[in-house]
């Protein structure tokens, strides 16, 4: 009994001390309700979440880090970090591995109410914010038609929505719901039924070409998979984008 004891202790220091020592670095998009320090200090997020469950799952060690999605694609491009969730572009092909779907998320536009979004047409003469590097659609290109101004993240484009420094904001449904339900705290909320669709964008686990190849891909795929199937997952968007969540992305 001790002799099996002891097996099993130093298999599992030598599993531990190889994990640790291999584990995968990924980032976090720095925004709420993504990835964001709580005031105690500590990261909290859908995603800090979610690849806490996924790294659980397949028993590969994964690092967190919160970046700003500005410095994400060429950090992934150089090697720099292994991976982490993004949206998926297939023009990334080159230098990114898609390994497993995440969400599909609807990205939109809404505005202060006293404009009336119909059409794009509607939007001429608006200002409209977005956050910088951020592609909202593939079919629509809101760049040399409207007046956009680029943002850092969606919670400067809320409070300038809130300001009356931008008349519109672009972007995931889910996240600016978030962040403009934050904002306009006991306020008159913004109207998101008051929206123009531009698009889905789908959400994938995602590494680096860069990555070293003993990493099991397959195991992390299938940890990606379990982790979103689980009702757990249901309850951590309701936790953070509300009841509503999936009307809210419809």
């Amino acid at each position: 009994m001790k002799f099996k004891f002891g097996l099993l202790l130093l298999l599992c220091v030598g599993t531990c001390a190889y994990g640790q020592k291999n584990c995968l670095n990924f980032h976090v998009i720095d925004s709420a309700p993504l990835g964001f320090v709580d005031s105690n200090g500590e990261k909290r997020g859908v995603h800090i979440e979610l690849l806490k469950n996924i790294e659980q799952l397949s028993g590969i060690c994964i690092r967190l880090e919160l970046m700003p999605y500005a410095r994400i694609l060429h950090s992934l491009q150089e090697g720099q970090h292994d991976g982490g969730i993004l949206f998926r572009y297939p023009q990334n092909s080159s230098f990114i591995d898609f390994v497993e779907h995440v969400q599909d998320m609807q990205t939109i536009i809404v505005a202060n109410r006293r404009f009336k979004l119909s059409s794009l047409a509607s939007l001429d003469g608006l200002i409209i914010g977005k956050t910088r590097g951020t592609d909202l659609s593939d079919t629509i290109s809101l760049a040399g038609k409207f007046n956009v101004v680029e943002l850092t993240n969606y919670g400067q484009a809320a409070a300038l929505l809130n300001k009356g420094r931008i008349d519109a904001v672009a972007g995931s449904a889910l996240v600016l719901y978030y962040q403009l339900s934050h904002v306009y705290l006991g306020q008159e909320p913004i109207d998101f039924a008051n929206k123009l669709v531009l698009g889905t964008r789908a959400q994938w686990l995602q590494l680096s070409k860069k990555t070293p190849t003993s990493i099991d891909v397959v195991r992390l795929k299938r940890a990606t998979a379990t982790a979103v199937a689980d009702p757990s997952y249901k309850a951590l968007m309701q936790q953070y984008y509300g009841v509503d969540w999936q009307k809210v992305n419809q």
